[in-house]
């Protein structure tokens, strides 16, 4: 498998994001400290809304709310693990919310898959 900035991810049966089985509608690499885009795919730009909270806009809309959201962040210190979730799903954008203990944080990596 390679990738590219322009298919995203090519397959050793040569079908791509863009021509084959999508194996994911949308995928994001963002720092959120920065507020980045470091890699995506059918991602058109990130809102940055407040600390820890940001909405994700789609280039080409999902056919319904009925997708999974698969993400990570980043370790942010202390005790525990940040939690990065979903927030709101709409099939033009999903809002997403970085938790960690007891606030909200932005950190350099997170990672969102989209699935439907």
């Amino acid at each position: 498998m390679t990738i590219d900035g322009t298919n995203g991810l090519t397959f050793p049966n040569s079908t791509t994001q863009t021509s084959g089985g999508v194996p994911a509608r949308a995928w994001l690499n963002y720092n959120s400290s920065a507020t980045t885009i470091t890699g995506s795919y059918n991602v058109s730009s990130v809102t940055y809304n407040s600390t820890g909270l940001w909405t994700i806009n789609f280039t080409t809309a999902m056919p319904d709310t009925l997708y999974c959201v698969v993400s990570a962040a980043s370790y942010v210190g202390g005790t525990g693990s940040p939690s990065l979730m979903p927030q709101t799903l709409n099939t033009t954008s999903l809002v997403m919310n970085l938790g960690y203990g007891t606030g909200n944080y932005n950190t350099g990596v997170n990672c969102v898959a989209v699935f439907r």
